[in-house]
Parts: C-alpha cells; structure tokens; sequence
C-alpha cells in the first residue's frame, strides 16, 4: 500500500555458542547500524559510544579504538585523544598509541594521563624519551603508583633503595584500592607486578586471580536452537 515497514528479529538463531562478550557486540553492532541508517547513512554519536564500549567489555581494544577514532573525526574531541592511544597500545598498535598520546599532548602539555602513557609505551622503545615522560608525569602527580613502578624499574639499576621506596608507594596505593574494593581493570596487572617487585609472589598470585571476570552465558543451546536464556551482567 505504499508504506514502508523495518522489520526487526528480536530473538534471532545462532549457529554456534556466544559468550556473553559476543552477544553484547552482535547486540551493539546490529543497533548501530539501524540507528546510522535511520540518521541518514552518519552514526550518531550515541550509537558509536555504545559500540566501543561493546567492543571495550569483549577485549576487542583495536574495535574499540578505531570506533573511538571514528566518533573523533565525526565529533571532535581532544580530549579523547588519550583514551584512543590507550586502546591502541592495549592492541599492540604502539606506533598509533603514540601518535594519539602525542596529539593529547599538543592539546594539553600537562596532562598526567599522556604524559604517563607514551612514557610507558616509550619504556623499552626509547629509554630517555621515555624517562622525560615519565618524570614530567611525576612532577604532576608524584603519589601516582603507575609511575612510581616505571621509575622505580629505572633506579633498580643503581639506585635500589630508591627503587623498593618507590614500589613501596605504589604497593601501599594499590593495597588501599584493594581493601576498599575499588581497583579498575588495569590496576590488578601493575598491583601484581610491584608485589612481585617486592617479592611478595603469592599476593600476585592472588591478585591476579582475584580479577573480574565477565560472566560467561551462552546464547545457543545445542538440544534447543529456540532458547533465548539470559543473565544479568554487571558492568566492571
């Protein structure tokens, strides 16, 4: 009759197991793209913000950084530029994680973040580009533990007392965060690792088991293909 109607599968088949990650993505993927192609072929902004926050919970930090790039150039922000290197070199990608923490850096030399960041993409790359980072990164924030374990990575070559001083701040830092059950995702990796600086190995061992996990919930049964079960999932 002239109408045109979107039809829309609410419950559609898979053909092999999804984790509970796959299914979020699948999920934030087919609704970015309804929501582009109803705002004329342009993602919106929101539709982008949940597609990289899909692709963040999956692992998938490539997707989420080049999702994050894209947003950036339809919707500019400079204040993204950190959080796009993050990705990148959480990918493997250092070369465009130091690009965008350069950008950061142009748009704000004293930033803690960039600064931090391309010190430590920097660390086995370029030693004394690395260490100018770093330093200018303490000077900004000197309780930070991040930096304090790089830097203190650095006196165990001749300054070991500074060293253990330093990786005591950030072992006392992270021991707070744990106790008041506030550590982010990347801080069980560097508290484990400054505990294993201080010699204390089965507190890393716990550490690093003692990270959330995103709770695996299948999507597909394999005796029932109709089977729509789902969980709650609680966002790390």
């Amino acid at each position: 009759m002239g109408i045109s109607c979107m039809i829309e599968p609410q419950n559609p088949f898979a053909n092999k197991e999804l984790t509970t990650e796959e299914r979020i993505v699948l999920k934030a993927e087919r609704e970015a793209n309804l929501e582009t192609e109803k705002n004329g072929g342009i993602p919106t902004k929101n539709c982008l913000m949940t597609l990289r926050q899909a692709y963040e919970d999956a692992g998938n930090d490539f997707k989420a950084a080049e999702t994050l790039e894209q947003q950036n150039e339809i919707y500019p922000n400079p204040e993204d530029y950190n959080l796009i290197g993050v990705y990148y070199h959480n990918s493997g990608n250092k070369d465009k994680a130091i690009e965008f923490f350069e950008r950061a850096l142009e748009y704000n030399p004293n930033a803690y973040w960039p600064n931090f960041n391309l010190g430590n993409t920097l660390f086995y790359k370029d030693s004394q580009k690395s260490f100018k980072y770093l330093n200018k990164a303490y000077e900004l924030n000197p309780s930070e533990p991040c930096v304090n374990i790089l830097l203190g990575r650095l006196d165990k070559r001749g300054k070991y007392a500074e060293a253990k001083k330093k990786f005591q701040i950030a072992y006392d830092r992270y021991e707070q965060k744990w106790k008041a059950n506030s550590l982010n995702d990347s801080d069980y990796g560097w508290f484990a690792s400054v505990a294993e600086e201080l010699g204390k190995k089965d507190k890393a061992h716990e550490i690093r088991n003692s990270k959330p996990k995103i709770e695996q919930t299948l999507y597909y049964d394999e005796e029932n293909l109709t089977q729509t079960r789902t969980k709650s999932l609680t966002k790390l």
